[in-house]
């Protein structure tokens, strides 16, 4: 009986190998490509191939089995978790699997297998020319992944210069679109401005294109704060390794726990490859411009807070000099009248002391009523200046007062609900009077009602002053600053009278459903009215 060539020994033992080679991968250390290949059926199908191969490569067909082995090393090494180790280990077992299935076979015959070593040469040889193609495969890629990771920075630098010189978010989002898009080879994109909560401008590129159906997968991705996609069925789903393939792709600009919008990139007419790799370069992309937003919006509010200062600074000057001139009109029209008066008096009494002594009397009661009647004159402008109700009664009796007077004067009805017994700083008591002033001038003037009212309490460690009108209100807008037209310069004052008393102000308003300004400010009960703790000393 003749020896059985390598070939026939191959052949007549496929299944027998094939087994082997699956308990051998079995046997190693787990990873995503061991289970690949021993619980899926396309990888045992893989298995197959590889033997059929092999064993074509043994009957002189060892390019197909090169080629192929060379094609599935660069698959594999595409896709994460798929490392050589275990796709090459068995390259190893291979010869000492045919050895031990040939030699048992032939000791069964009782023949020797010694004879075989060219074709075992042979055969490593092949083995040894697939292993090289696959490492290859995988060096090919990581040269490829290091270019491309080079590209990236390139592109995150040129993104960068060009993005930091916008300031404008128009600007911003018109840049990101043309250069996202251009990225990320699609046709059409779209980018949502957030502020509060509420979208205040869409930006679609190409600038006619319109979309609702993307706008509702791009508010739930800033609700929910997730990246979010649309298959090509149109549902809306979150597990990115769902399918490679994508139509929409929806992503939260965030930074620093903010989210400033949501771009959404998408094909109108196919989808396009988006996995890990491209949402780790989107998410860069991101990043940065989530920054760039946020220091436009900084620049933007120091400036509107200096356009704030400017103008208030202005009122502030106006509002002095209107003050000046109206006390010196009230300083002309009633005491200087007064001192007239009583200098008329006096000269009358001394030429009455020639004349007729007897009427003196008369004239002094006289002049003494004229005197009582500039000194209360006096305490007057004294008390429109700075009303001393504050410092001898306190806060609430000053705004009793103040509200009984502009209810007098303006006709405006004003409910008051007062508490007591806060006691309060000095450097408070006179912020929320003039806040009162402010905010009750501003009813008078723009509300068009003949309703108000004026709440004062605390609750939770906070003094809360309200006042709160049910006029034709406003819309109110977080983004558009408060100096931003003179019609809101008294809202401007109220916040920083209250801000510099380490406080804050709530203004909720609409369109007519009147206005509330609240202010919230720190409190320690026991606060004296020289803002120094009144509690037991020792």
């Amino acid at each position: 009986m003749g020896l059985p060539t390598l070939k026939d020994a191959f052949e007549s033992r496929k299944e027998q190998i094939f087994q082997e080679v699956t308990h051998h991968i079995a046997s190693l250390p787990w990873s995503p490509y061991q289970q690949f290949l021993i619980h899926t059926a396309e990888g045992q199908h893989r298995l197959r191939i590889f033997v059929d191969l092999f064993g074509r490569a043994m009957r002189g067909d060892p390019e197909t089995f090169l080629e192929d082995q060379e094609r599935v090393g660069y698959a594999r090494a595409l896709m994460e978790g798929f490392a050589p180790e275990v796709l090459t280990q068995f390259y190893s077992q291979m010869p000492e699997i045919i050895w031990n299935t040939l030699k048992n076979k032939t000791e069964m015959g009782g023949g020797d297998v010694s004879g075989l070593c060219e074709e075992i040469q042979e055969l490593n040889n092949v083995l040894f020319q697939g292993y090289s193609r696959v490492i290859g495969s995988y060096l090919k890629v990581r040269e490829e992944r290091v270019a491309e990771k080079v590209g990236h920075l390139q592109e995150l630098q040129r993104f960068t210069q060009e993005i930091i010189a916008l300031l404008e978010p128009d600007q911003l989002a018109a840049y990101v679109l043309r250069f996202m898009t251009a990225l990320f080879g699609v046709d059409a994109g779209t980018f949502c401005l957030y502020r509060d909560g509420v979208v205040q401008a869409v930006y679609p590129h190409p600038p006619d294109e319109q979309n609702p159906t993307v706008l509702g997968v791009m508010d739930k991705a800033y609700e929910t704060k997730k990246v979010l996609f649309t298959g090509d069925d149109g549902e809306v789903f979150e597990d990115l390794d769902r399918t490679p393939n994508k139509r929409v792709v929806s992503a939260p600009v965030e930074a620093h726990g903010r989210v400033y919008g949501v771009l959404c990139l998408r094909n109108r007419s196919q989808v396009f490859r988006f996995m890990r790799n491209e949402q780790e370069l989107l998410n860069q992309f991101l990043y940065i411009m989530a920054v760039a937003l946020e220091n436009a919006f900084m620049l933007k509010e120091v400036e509107q807070a200096r356009e704030a200062l400017s103008r208030l600074t202005g009122k502030m000057i106006t509002i002095q000099e209107e003050e000046r001139r109206r006390v010196a009109g009230d300083i002309h029209d009633t005491l200087t009248q007064a001192l007239i008066g009583i200098s008329y008096k006096i000269q009358l009494c001394k030429e009455l002391t020639n004349r007729s002594p007897e009427t003196i009397a008369d004239q002094l009661d006289n002049l003494l009523a004229k005197i009582d009647q500039a000194i209360d004159q006096s305490r007057n402008l004294i008390s429109s200046l700075r009303p001393d109700l504050i410092d001898t009664m306190g806060l609430v009796p000053a705004l009793e007062r103040h509200v009984e007077s502009f209810s007098r004067e303006t006709g405006i009805r004003v409910r008051t609900c007062l508490q007591e017994n806060l006691e309060l700083s000095s450097e408070m008591n006179i912020c929320l009077f003039r806040v009162a002033q402010e905010a009750l001038m501003n009813v008078y003037k723009h509300a068009e009602t003949n309703e108000a009212e004026v709440r004062l309490g605390a609750e939770n460690g906070n003094v809360l002053f309200t006042i709160s009108d049910r006029g034709k209100g406003f819309m109110p807008a977080s983004h558009i600053p408060l100096a931003g037209a003179k019609s809101r310069l008294g809202l401007l004052s109220i916040q920083e009278r209250i801000e510099s008393i380490g406080g804050r102000v709530q203004i909720e308003a609409g369109i007519r459903q009147g206005c509330s300004i609240r202010a919230i400010i720190p409190y320690r009960a026991g606060q004296g009215s020289n803002g120094q703790d009144q509690g037991n000393a020792g």
